[in-house]
Order: structure tokens, then sequence, then C-alpha cells
């Protein structure tokens, strides 16, 4: 018979796939749900773009990779974290006054094929046809100091401090900080990617790209440098793939930066090559959730034996409705919401169980202390922390879940707001992308219907329709809290 003992034992897991990895790797490898397999065709498949909303599980992947791997000699992953990364001082690396689209995919060639010289120098089952060659490049690589890499905004700045000169057979050489305008950086990249591409290995060779959750800005020179990034790695491994070299070039990215980044070739890249992690699942079934089930392998490393948590441990409604259904609905249907959301109801049900109350209190937690912080986080960017925080400040003022645009607006003049009308409404399209407001659809016949990204990517906002707070706010702002409303989909029938 299950306790409440047995619940309280269950790690489910950390918000930072890295302190996961670091803390209780066991959740990575055993209590890891390989959703439509993107963690082994990440490793194994020519797909080489990752794509999912903010807590998707996208970094989880590398650290799994990581862990897997660590003891395996014939496998070498390289993470490139773009989380500092100098954009400013990238573009530099190329000059010239042509448009970024021409010189960034150049900037990004250099830069990842150093990454992928470094690894394959370490491998000792390295087939080198031209070793003279390679061991006087990678020699004049050390000597300008561009290797070792200390770190990738240490490369990008060597990059621009140094000046080359390529000799015949191809190799480099260089005098450290003399600064010229007159490097032919595209002349290099060919030969270093030339050099590359006559390797041979046995082993895996991974470049794992993440930290592009970091990175939402208004600055063009971001936007223009990620699409770069994306459509140059697209290239390299086509040629890398082509040519025989069993090495890939792996990105993680958030699925709402992908669909900002211009490029013609977008959709064909994220149709041949993107795996994308989408958790929502039918919400007539909500047991059969995919969240649910990586609960439930968190729980068989604690106990042992196969465990279904909601059905073991919870009373099979909360407060009347389903309880599958109303905790997902806290969520946006990603595993860190759901696993967060477990860990606050855990963390409220040390004395008295599972209880009506510490269920509530639970709720409340998880609403205060992680899902409105989380939102703020994620709207940097596109928005300053401080309006953020003033917009929810407005919001819980109204005392309602749902309002208009005309709401707001007349809100914020009222109260000589640092949001403005046209910065309010900047506030509620960047809210709509990360699913904290939903747009209310009253059709003629039938339900009242919810509309929220993470339901469907390509729902549009519409901003003169009445918005919908998501339930995972409303605790927050101490708004009233309304079981029959399911988020999901429709308004449940009444009782």
């Amino acid at each position: 018979m299950p306790t409440i003992d047995d619940f309280l034992r269950i790690n489910f897991g950390y918000a930072s796939a890295q302190q996961e990895g670091s803390r209780a790797p066991d959740l990575l490898i055993d209590g890891y749900f390989d959703l439509h397999k993107i963690s082994e065709n990440s490793f194994k498949s020519a797909n080489f773009l990752v794509l999912g909303y903010k807590g998707a599980g996208k970094s989880a992947v590398s650290e799994r990779l990581k862990l897997l791997h660590q003891n395996d000699s014939d496998v070498f992953l390289t993470n490139i974290d773009l989380g500092d990364f100098p954009y400013a001082t990238f573009s530099n690396i190329v000059p010239g006054t042509e448009a970024p689209q021409a010189r960034y995919p150049t900037a990004w060639s250099w830069i990842l094929l150093i990454h992928l010289l470094s690894s394959l120098e370490r491998d000792a089952g390295l087939e080198i046809p031209d070793k003279d060659s390679f061991d006087q490049t990678m020699s004049s690589l050390r000597g300008m100091n561009l290797l070792p890499i200390e770190g990738l905004p240490s490369l990008v700045r060597t990059s621009t401090e140094t000046k080359l000169n390529l000799q015949i057979p191809p190799f480099f050489s260089g005098n450290h900080k003399h600064q010229t305008s007159q490097i032919d950086v595209p002349f290099y990249v060919d030969n270093l990617k030339r050099l590359l591409l006559n390797l041979r290995t046995a082993s895996r060779h991974l470049l794992i790209i993440d930290g592009l959750d970091e990175i939402v800005t208004n600055q063009s020179a971001q936007w223009d440098s990620l699409g770069a990034l994306i459509f140059e790695a697209n290239r390299l491994n086509t040629s890398l793939a082509s040519n025989g070299l069993n090495a890939k070039i792996l990105i993680l990215c958030r699925t709402d930066i992908f669909e900002l980044l211009d490029g013609a070739n977008k959709n064909k890249i994220r149709q041949d090559s993107a795996m994308e992690m989408d958790w929502y699942s039918n919400p007539s079934s909500p047991d059969q959730s995919r969240l649910v089930s990586v609960a439930n392998l968190r729980a068989k490393i604690a106990l042992g034996r196969d465990v279904n948590v909601i059905e073991e441990f919870f009373p099979s409604k909360i407060f009347g409705k389903k309880t599958s259904l109303l905790l997902l609905d806290n969520t946006r249907h990603t595993p860190r919401d759901f696993l967060q959301l477990l860990k606050m109801i855990q963390n409220s049900c040390q004395e008295g169980g599972l209880n009506g109350d510490n269920i509530r209190n639970g709720l409340r937690r998880y609403s205060i202390e992680y899902f409105m912080p989380e939102i703020i986080d994620e709207l940097q960017g596109y928005v300053t922390s401080n309006e953020s925080k003033e917009f929810f400040r407005l919001a819980g003022s109204l005392r309602q879940r749902d309002f208009s645009q005309k709401e707001m607006h007349e809100k914020s003049l009222s109260e000589n707001s640092l949001l403005t009308p046209e910065k309010m409404d900047i506030v509620l399209r960047a809210l709509f992308e990360c699913s904290a407001i939903g747009n209310i659809q009253k059709m003629q016949r039938g339900p009242v219907h919810f509309t929220f990204r993470y339901r469907n990517r390509h729902t549009p906002f519409n901003i003169k329709e009445r918005m919908l707070l998501h339930r995972g706010l409303w605790r927050a702002l101490n708004l009233p809290v309304d079981e029959s409303i399911n988020v999901s989909g429709a308004k449940l029938p009444e009782k």
C-alpha cells in the first residue's frame, strides 16, 4: 500500500538540467522520457536542430548525452554555450561593408571549424591523409592562441585581434593582436574546410550548441548572428555527411526564437532537419500525458518498482476536477512546469499528507515561487523585468482573470504607469508568446474556447479579443480560482 512517505521519497528533479546532471544524474538516464526519440536521434541521425519552448527539456538532451557517453573512448562531445556570447565582437571577425547575411555565415564557419578540429585532434583513431599540413595548421592555430579553446568569448576576441597569413600547403601563421582590415577570412575558412573534410574517423564527434534561451533581445546583431548560425550549421553538416566525416553540429534552440529569425530556407531546414519537443497531448486523456510518464519514471527510481504517481498517491479528483487534468491545467505542458508543480505539492505535504488543504497550498506556492518568476524570466528580451512586474501589478489590481486590451490601456493610463498603451501591447504580445495569456473565443454555438500558444504554435494572437491569464498565475495574483474553467479546451459543463 503506497504511503505518503513513499511519495516524499521521490526526487522529481531540478529546474536546471545542469543541476540535475551534476546532483541527480540517474534522473537523466533511467528517469528520462525520450520524447520522439529526440535524444537518440540527436546523437545518431542527420537531424541537427532541436526546437522547443523554454522548459521543454532541450538542455536535458545535452546533459543526457554527456552522461551516457562520458566513458566512451570513441565519442567526443563538445558543449558550446552561447549564454555570454560577444555578438558585437563576433560581427568584426569578417570585416567589410557587406550585409550581415553575407559575412556572418563565414564567421560562424570559422568558429565551428576550429571547434571541430580541436575535437578531432584528440581522436587517437583519426585518419589524416596529409599529416604535415594538419600538424602545421594545428601548430599555427596554437601559436595564434586560437587553440586550446579557452571559452567561446575568448576565441571570438582572439579571432578579431590576430593577423592571419595562409601559406601553401594550407597552414596558418600569425602575429597576435595586430589588427588588420584586410584579412581574407573566407579564403582561410575554405582551406580549413578542405583540410577537415579529408579526415576520417570511426569515432563520433558532436558539437552541441546551447544557451540560446538567454539571448532574446531587440538587438538586430544577435538575431542576424543566430540566423546565420543555423544556416551555416546546416551547410556544414551537409558537407560533413556527404564527405563521410563522422561529425555533426547540434543546435538546441527555443521555438519562439527560431520563428523570429529571418531566412529564406528556414522552413526547409525545419522540415528536413529539426526535431520538435512538443509535449502537449489530447486533453480528453490527461492520464496518458507524456508528462505523467516522466513523473512515473522518476518515481520508479526512488521506489524500485513501476509507479503511477497520480493514481497511487493523489485522490481521483481535486476540488471536483479530475486530478491529472487539474495538475496539467496549471502548467504549459512542459516537463519543467509539471515536475516543479509536483515538487511544490510534495514540499507542502510534509505534514498531513496529500489532503485538499496541502494540495491547495502546493498549488499556491507553485504559482508564487515558480510560475510567475518563470514567466518574468521568459519575458526578458521582449520587455524589461520592471515592465513585466508592472504588468502583473496592473493585472492583479483589476481583480479579474480575464481582461480586454481596452481595460489594460485604461488601467495603465489611470495610474500613470510606465507601460504606455503602445508598450502595453508589446507586453501582451510577449505574454501570449510564452503562453502566460490566451485568447477567449466565444462561439455562436457551443462552449467558450481558450487558445494558448503551447497548444498550437500556429495559433494567432488577437489583441482585440478578451484575454485570459494562465491558471498558473491566478494564485500569485490573488485572483479567484474557478476549477470549472478548463484551459486545455472549453469550459466544463456545470455539474
